[in-house]
């Protein structure tokens, strides 16, 4: 019994770290930017990003939703190169926590309530997070530290 025990002590000394990793968190993501070209190298920076934190992106019912508002500077006689985002977070666990616990009875208080629940679900939650950032110009560099940054800090509050 002693030999078995040991046996599988040192097996999950030796199995990889990965493969006890938590399930990926199922989260969602929008870009939103006029210039498709801006919007499709900001998305792809942010799903090579989700993946070093372990998030997965879903339609069905994300726990919460990175948005990346991205937006060249107008009429700026100083600086015509410049870029402005906006970072918002939007959580819908309180939501589903309550959905869970309620939906599945059948009291009239509760039955009330159902279909604003459900309405609720389907929304893209509560604002949870807002941040701005700016940009002198834009480069490979710059959406890189901007797209690393927002997942890092979308990451630590969704967990």
């Amino acid at each position: 019994m002693f030999k078995f025990k040991s046996l599988l002590l040192l097996l999950a000394l030796v199995t990889p770290a990965f493969l006890w990793a938590a399930e990926p968190l199922k989260v969602a993501y929008q870009i939103v930017c006029d210039d498709s070209a801006v919007s499709e190298r900001l998305s792809a920076a942010v799903e090579a990003n989700f993946k070093k934190f372990n998030l997965e992106v879903t339609d069905r019912l994300p726990r919460a939703k990175l948005f990346i508002y991205a937006q060249r500077d107008v009429n700026d006689r100083v600086n015509v190169d410049g870029w402005s985002f906006a970072i918002v977070h939007a959580s819908n666990a309180a939501t589903y926590f309550v959905a869970a616990k309620l939906i599945s009875s059948e009291a009239p208080a509760v039955n009330e309530v159902k279909p604003a629940l459900l309405s609720m679900v389907r929304e893209n939650g509560f604002l949870t997070y807002m941040n701005v950032a700016h940009a002198d110009r834009l480069t490979s560099e710059n959406i890189d530290q901007i797209t690393q940054s927002a997942v890092r800090s979308f990451a630590e509050r969704v967990k």
